[in-house]
C-alpha cells in the first residue's frame, strides 16, 4: 500500500504525540489532538453521514481548525474533497453545488444560512458536536492512487472548471518542496490566505505530512501577519499579501515607530511567493526588510503541479530554474521541441501533474500511480529556456493580445512598467479596436504623478520596447482587482478597461 495524505498525521502523532500541530486564535492542537479530531470526524462520516470512497464531499467554510479537521477527514475516508470560496453570491453557490453534486456540503456557521435557501444539497454544520471513542479507530484501506481532492473555480460563466488530485501526486509534490525551500519538521509555517486557494493548502498538508507546526490565521490581515511572524520559520502568501505586509512595515516607519519585525525578533528565514509574478521592486523591498530570510518565488498552475523556483530576485520575467523532478520541453505551435532561446508553448512532464478534470475520470475509480509521469502536458503558457536553464514566462496564451497581426503577450510589458519610477502596480491587457483589432492598454497604480508624467512615461517605454508593445491607453487605479485568492483578475479589468474606452 502506498503513502496517503494523513499517513503523515497519525504518524506524527505516534512518534510526536505532544508536539503542536496546528496553531489558530481559537486553538493550538497537538498532533495527538488533531489526529483524534479527525479520526472522530472520519468516523462520524462513515457511519453517520454515510460517505464513502469517492463521494464528493464540499467545504463551505472560512480558514479555522475545524477546516483542517474536516478536510483530513474526507481524506481518510476515501472521499474528495471540494473547498470552494465561502463569499459567492448565492447564484454562484448554486451553479455549483447543481454541476458537481456533492454528497454532502460541510459549512460553517457563517455560511450554512444562505446555503439552505438552495434545498439541493445535504447540509451539514462544521461545529456539530461528536462524542466517538477513538481508541479502536479503524482506519480506511487506501492507496495513493485515490483521488482525495477537486480544486474547484468558482466563476458564473461556464460553470466551475474542478480538478483532480490523487494522493500519489502531492505526496510526490511534499518530497520536492521540501528539497527546494529546505523545510523540515522543525519548521513553522505562518499561512495567512484562504485555505479554498490550492497554493495555500498545500502548504499546510506538506507541514502537517512532515512533522512541522501550521499558524493559520482566519483571514488576511497585514498588521496581524507581521505579529504571527514572531516564533515564525517560513511564510507562503501571494504577492498582494507581500505588497500589503511592506506597506504596514514602510507606514510604521514613516510614524517615527520603527521596524514592525526585524529578524532579531523572530526566527524567520524563508518567504514563499506564487499565484503572480512578483515584480522586481516589490522583491528588493522584502528582501530588505528581511535581509537574512530567503525569497522562493515558484512557478506552476494547478493542472501541472510545481515547474520552475526562482531564488532571490532575479530579473525581469525570469522564473527561475526547472522544479526538483520536473522536465521542461518548449514547444512550438505544431507540437515540435524548439532549442534553447526560442519562444513557444511550455509543456511538463513530472509526478506531480493532476489526474485530469471532473468528469474525465470516475471518481470512485483508481488512478494507477505513474500513469501521467509520462504525459506531457500544459498549462497554456508562453516561454522560453535560456542557455544557463532558467526559465522565462512571457504570458499566458490566452491572454495573448494580438494587435495588427502581431502576437504580444502582457508579462514583458508589465514588467517594464513596473521598474518605471512612479510605479507601485501595473497591469495589461488587450481591448477591442475596429482598426488593430486589439490595442494595448495599460492599468497603473502609481505613488505619484507629477506634471508631464505620461509624455515621460511614453520616453521611457520608447527606450525599452518596440513600437507595437507600447500601451495606447493609460488608465490609473487606486489599486488593481484580484480575485478572492489575491490573485490578479485580469478579466475583470479587461472588462472595466473596456467599458472606459468605450465610454
Amino acid at each position: 500500500m502506498s503513502h496517503v495524505i494523513t499517513d503523515g498525521l497519525f504518524e506524527n502523532a505516534r512518534a510526536y504525540p505532544e508536539k503542536t500541530a496546528l496553531c489558530t486564535s481559537q486553538v493550538a492542537l497537538t498532533y495527538q489532538e488533531l489526529a483524534g479530531q479527525v479520526a472522530a470526524r472520519a468516523i462520524y462520516l462513515r457511519e453517520v453521514a454515510g460517505c464513502n470512497k469517492g463521494d464528493i464531499i464540499m467545504l463551505a467554510m472560512n480558514n479555522s481548525h475545524l477546516f483542517v479537521e474536516w478536510f483530513l477527514a474526507i481524506c481518510e475516508v476515501g472521499a474528495i474533497a471540494a473547498p470552494v470560496n465561502p463569499l459567492q453570491s448565492a447564484a454562484e453557490w448554486g451553479i455549483l453545488v447543481q454541476q458537481i453534486q456533492p454528497m454532502l456540503v460541510i459549512a460553517d456557521e457563517h455560511n450554512k444560512p444562505h446555503l439552505m435557501s438552495l434545498h439541493t444539497a445535504n447540509i451539514l454544520e462544521a461545529g456539530v458536536s461528536i462524542k466517538t471513542d477513538v481508541s479502536s479507530y479503524q482506519r480506511t484501506i487506501l492507496d495513493g492512487g485515490n483521488l482525495f481532492y477537486l480544486a474547484l473555480s468558482s466563476g458564473t460563466t461556464g460553470g466551475p472548471k474542478g480538478i483532480l488530485r490523487t494522493h500519489d501526486s502531492w505526496i510526490d509534490s511534499f518530497h520536492a518542496m521540501s528539497i527546494e525551500f529546505g523545510i523540515d519538521s522543525s519548521d513553522v509555517m505562518l499561512l495567512p490566505g484562504p485555505l479554498y486557494y490550492s497554493a495555500t493548502l498545500i502548504c499546510l498538508l506538506h507541514l502537517l505530512y512532515i512533522g512541522g507546526t501550521v499558524k493559520l490565521t482566519e483571514r488576511f490581515d497585514a498588521k496581524e501577519t507581521l505579529r504571527q511572524m514572531d516564533g515564525t520559520t517560513c511564510c507562503f502568501m501571494v504577492p498582494t499579501m507581500y505588497r500589503s505586509v511592506i506597506n504596514e512595515m514602510e507606514q510604521v516607519g514613516r510614524q517615527g515607530k520603527g521596524r514592525a519585525v526585524t529578524k532579531a525578533d523572530g526566527a524567520m528565514r524563508t518567504f514563499i511567493t506564487a499565484g503572480a509574478k512578483m515584480d522586481i521592486s516589490l522583491k528588493e523591498k522584502v528582501t530588505r526588510f528581511f535581509p537574512t530570510s530567503t525569497l522562493y518565488e515558484y512557478y506552476g498552475a494547478a493542472e501541472i503541479g510545481f515547474v520552475s523556483v526562482q531564488i532571490g530576485i532575479g530579473s525581469g520575467n525570469a522564473v527561475g530554474r526547472v522544479f526538483h523532478g520536473v522536465e521542461i520541453d518548449i514547444r512550438d505551435e505544431k507540437g515540435a521541441s524548439l532549442p534553447r532561446g526560442q519562444t513557444g508553448e511550455i509543456y511538463v512532464k513530472s509526478n506531480m501533474m493532476a489526474a485530469g478534470y471532473y468528469g474525465e475520470i470516475p471518481l470512485d475509480g483508481f488512478y494507477p500511480s505513474g500513469s501521467s509521469t509520462n504525459i506531457w502536458k500544459s498549462a497554456g503558457d508562453v516561454g522560453l529556456l535560456d542557455d544557463d536553464g532558467v526559465l522565462h514566462l512571457s504570458g499566458r496564451k490566452k491572454e495573448m493580445i494580438i494587435s495588427g497581426g502581431i502576437n504580444i503577450f502582457p508579462t514583458e510589458i508589465e514588467n517594464t512598467l513596473k521598474q518605471w519610477l512612479y510605479t507601485k502596480d501595473a497591469g495589461v491587457v488587450g481591448i477591442p479596436d475596429s482598426y488593430w483589432g486589439e490595442r494595448v492598454a495599460a492599468a497603473l497604480v502609481l505613488s505619484e504623478t507629477p506634471p508631464g508624467w505620461e509624455d515621460a512615461l511614453q520616453d521611457y517605454l520608447r527606450e525599452r520596447l518596440t513600437p507595437h508593445k507600447i500601451p495606447k491607453d493609460f488608465y490609473l487605479y487606486a489599486e488593481l482587482p484580484v480575485n478572492q485568492a489575491g490573485k490578479p483578475d485580469k478579466a475583470k479589468l479587461r472588462s472595466e478597461i473596456t467599458e472606459k474606452s468605450q465610454g
